[in-house]
């Protein structure tokens, strides 16, 4: 029998402090692990994104391409599982964990949808005790090596809510108006540590809002 409600968090900004992508990104440039080239390269994608230069989907390919096309997957899986357990202590939210666990003791079913590389993803949602998870995918070719990205954007998110059950009740959690769809889809939006944008919205439809506005739009 299925659960009757679904719960959905989002991770980045939202169950999580900050960006794990950029976080992973400077533990591989601490611990030396790719050219400091290429993954300074990569940070100044993502700012360039964040000033609204790039699209969501062209930051991921671009960073895709700047770090991990070609690369053997199973060392980046390792170094993922071990950057998530030298952060996670410090980076999880624990009124938004305790939203989690309260939701996980009354029976809801628990999904982690997140933007993020799969394969940090992964690695929270083993550490957070959730066995359903979906992001951005990372392909990998028969020789192990990463060749293509398939971005998890706000639009993917909603396309695959649309495939889970309408028989249940469900909430997200998020933090981002690139969320703003698939907040609206479900019968409880939760806005968390929300951008301007989100938090002016939820305000004006009265949704619940947990923590303050973030400091960046």
């Amino acid at each position: 029998m299925k659960p009757q409600l679904l719960a959905l968090f989002d991770l980045d900004d939202t169950l999580v402090q900050g960006n794990m992508s950029v976080r992973f990104g400077l533990y591989l440039l601490r611990k030396n692990l790719f050219p400091k080239i290429q993954l300074l390269h990569a940070l100044f994608i993502y700012s360039l994104f964040y000033a609204g230069i790039f699209s969501f989907d062209q930051m991921q390919e671009k960073v895709f391409s700047i770090l991990f096309k070609g690369k053997k997957a199973d060392r980046v899986y390792k170094e993922a599982e071990e950057f998530c357990n030298s952060v996670y202590d410090s980076v999880v939210r624990s009124q938004i964990y305790s939203e989690l666990e309260s939701l996980r003791s009354s029976g809801a079913e628990v999904i982690l949808l997140s933007s993020s590389p799969d394969f940090i993803v992964k690695a929270f949602a083993k550490k957070l005790r959730i066995e359903r998870y979906f992001a951005s995918k990372y392909l990998v070719n028969s020789a192990g090596e990463f060749i293509a990205v398939e971005p998890m954007n706000g639009a993917a998110k909603v396309k695959l809510f649309s495939t889970f059950t309408k028989q249940q009740k469900s909430i997200a959690f998020s933090d981002s108006f690139s969320d703003l769809e698939l907040l609206q889809k479900v019968d409880v939006p939760v806005a968390v540590h929300p951008d301007r944008k989100l938090r002016r919205y939820a305000q004006k439809h009265k949704w619940r809002i947990l923590g303050e506005e973030k400091a960046c739009v």
